[in-house]
C-alpha cells in the first residue's frame, strides 16, 4: 500500500515536536529511521521545516499551547486547594494490607486465598471477646436528623437513630411484634423509630411502643430493649456491660474539639479479624516500636526513646503511654526535624486519645477507637484534629495518614497471630504483662467467650 506524504508528516511532526521539548537519547536512532522515511517519501528538509514553521506560528497552535499551560496551572491550583481544605477519608483494603494478597495465584482468586488463610488460622486461648466499657459506634457526621443506621456491636444487632431534636438513640434492631428489622426500611418520627412491616412505633428513650396505626389500643407491656448512649467528641458511643451494670465512668470531653479551637482533618477506617485486646496491648509492647514502626517513618528511620506505659495513679480505667520520636535528618543532614513527644491516653478498653503539641507541627489530637463488631472482628477508626489554618490542616492530614500507614504494619500481625496466654516473657517485656493485668478489669463473670465450634472466621 502506498504511503502518502500527508501520512508521513502526521507521523513525523508529533515525534519531532516532542523531541524539541524532551530530547531523549533514544530519539537519536529513531531520528535516523525517520530521515529514511522522509527520503523514501521524497520529502525535502525544506518542506518539513516550512510545515513546522507554519504550525508553530499558527493561531491554533498558540491556542493549544496556552490552553494546555492554563489547564496544568488550574489542575495544580485545584490540587493545592484540596490539600489544604479537603479532609482525609481512607478505608483500608483488608485483602491487600492485612493478608498481603495482591491478586489471584495458584488458580485461586484473591478472595479465595484470604478465605483459606482465615480458615486455617489458630486463634488460641483468647480472653473474652467483648470487654465492658464505652464503644464508638458511629461518627456524628454519619447520622443526620431523622436518619437511622444498622450496627452490629458486641454481639448485639442494633439500630441507631437521631430524633428530630438531634438526640441520638440506640435500641434493639428487631420489632417486638413479628421481628422485622427496624433499621431496614424503618423511619424516624419525632423521637421514635417506626417498623417498616406494620408501623409499630417505639420511643427511643425507653423503647416503649407508643403507636400502632391499625389498633385501638397499644398494649402497655410492649417494648424493645434500649441501650445507653452518648455523643461526645464528634462520636456516638454505646455503653456495654455483660452484667447489665450502669456506667461507672464517662467518655471524657476534649475541650478543644467541642469549642472549635481544633478543626477536623479527616478519618481513617480499618476492619480486620483480631481480638479486641490486641490493639491496645500494642501500646505497652515498646520493644516492637523501633523494629516494626521505625523503618516505616516517612522522614526516614525513626527511633523512639523515653517510652513509658503506666496505669493512671488515680483513674483505674485509664493508662498513659508517653514516648519521644527522636530527630530526623533530611537532605543529607542539611535539615533536622525536631523531636516530638507524644502522649497517648488509653481510656477503657476500646479507645485512646493521642495528643502532641510540637513547636513545628502545632497541636494535634487523634481519637482512635477499636470497636468489636464481631467476636473476633474489629473496626478501627481514627479521627484527626489540628489547629486552624491551611498549613496546619495539611500537616494534620499528613500526620493522620502516617498514623494510618503505621497501622498497616500491625494489621498482618494482629489478623494472623495466635494468642498465647502465658508467653515466655523476657525482662524487657514486663510492660506487656502489666497491660494484661490492667485490661483484665474490663472482663466480668458473664463476658462472652470465643467458641471456635460456633464461630466462623469467614466473615
Amino acid at each position: 500500500m502506498a504511503v502518502s506524504k500527508a501520512g508521513v508528516l502526521s507521523f513525523i511532526l508529533p515525534v519531532f515536536l516532542a523531541g524539541l521539548v524532551t530530547r531523549p537519547l533514544i530519539l537519536e536512532d529513531y531520528a535516523k529511521q525517520l530521515a529514511n522515511h522522509v527520503q523514501n517519501a521524497n520529502i525535502s528538509v525544506e518542506v518539513v521545516s516550512e510545515k513546522i514553521n507554519q504550525v508553530a506560528h499558527s493561531s491554533d497552535f498558540k491556542f493549544v499551547l496556552v490552553y494546555g499551560l492554563a489547564a496544568v496551572l488550574i489542575y495544580l491550583a485545584v490540587q493545592l486547594y484540596k490539600a489544604v481544605t479537603e479532609p482525609l477519608a481512607l478505608y483500608c483494603d483488608e485483602t491487600k494490607y492485612t493478608y498481603l494478597v495482591d491478586g489471584p495465584a495458584d488458580g485461586k482468586s484473591a478472595e479465595e486465598r484470604v478465605r483459606d488463610m482465615k480458615r486455617c488460622r489458630k486463634v488460641g486461648d483468647v480472653p473474652p471477646v467483648y470487654p465492658n466499657g464505652w464503644m464508638s459506634i458511629l461518627m456524628s457526621s454519619e447520622l443526620k436528623k431523622k436518619e437511622h443506621k444498622f450496627v452490629s456491636v458486641a454481639g448485639k444487632n442494633l439500630v441507631v437513630f437521631r430524633g428530630e431534636s438531634g438526640r441520638p438513640y440506640v435500641v434493639d434492631a428487631y420489632c417486638a411484634h413479628l421481628g422485622a428489622n427496624l433499621a431496614i426500611g424503618g423511619s424516624v418520627h419525632g423521637e421514635c423509630i417506626e417498623c417498616p412491616f406494620h408501623g409499630w412505633r417505639y420511643r427511643g428513650e425507653d423503647g416503649k411502643c407508643v403507636h400502632i396505626g391499625y389498633a385501638e389500643k397499644v398494649p402497655d407491656f410492649v417494648k424493645i430493649p434500649t441501650y445507653q448512649c452518648c455523643e461526645v467528641n464528634h462520636r456516638i458511643w454505646l455503653w456495654h456491660h455483660a452484667e447489665g451494670k450502669e456506667p461507672d465512668w464517662q467518655v471524657p470531653e476534649l475541650e478543644h474539639l467541642t469549642n472549635g479551637k481544633l478543626q477536623p482533618v479527616g478519618f481513617t477506617v480499618c476492619e480486620l479479624d483480631s481480638h479486641n485486646e490486641d490493639t491496645p496491648e500494642n501500646g505497652a509492647d515498646v520493644s516492637h516500636l523501633d523494629y516494626l514502626h521505625g523503618p516505616r517513618a516517612f522522614a526516614g528511620q525513626a527511633h523512639f526513646s523515653d517510652v513509658s506505659w503506666e496505669p493512671h495513679p488515680t483513674i483505674k480505667h485509664v493508662a498513659e503511654l508517653r514516648m519521644t520520636n527522636q530527630h530526623h535528618e533530611l537532605f543529607f543532614g542539611l535539615l533536622k526535624l525536631p523531636k516530638n513527644t507524644f502522649q497517648i491516653d488509653q481510656i477503657g478498653p476500646c479507645f485512646a486519645h493521642f495528643h502532641m503539641d510540637s513547636p513545628m507541627l502545632g497541636e494535634l489530637q487523634l481519637v482512635l477507637t477499636v470497636t468489636p463488631i464481631g467476636p473476633m472482628r474489629q473496626r478501627i477508626v481514627t479521627t484527626g484534629y489540628t489547629r486552624r489554618g491551611p498549613i496546619s490542616f495539611y500537616i494534620g492530614k499528613r500526620v493522620l495518614y502516617e498514623q494510618f500507614y503505621q497501622i498497616w504494619g500491625d494489621l498482618p500481625v494482629w489478623a494472623n497471630k495466635k494468642y498465647v496466654r502465658n508467653p515466655p516473657f523476657v525482662k524487657e517485656d514486663h510492660l506487656i504483662a502489666k497491660h494484661r493485668r490492667f485490661f483484665a478489669q474490663f472482663y466480668s463473670e458473664n463476658s462472652p467467650k470465643y467458641d471456635p465450634k460456633e464461630e466462623s472466621m469467614d466473615w
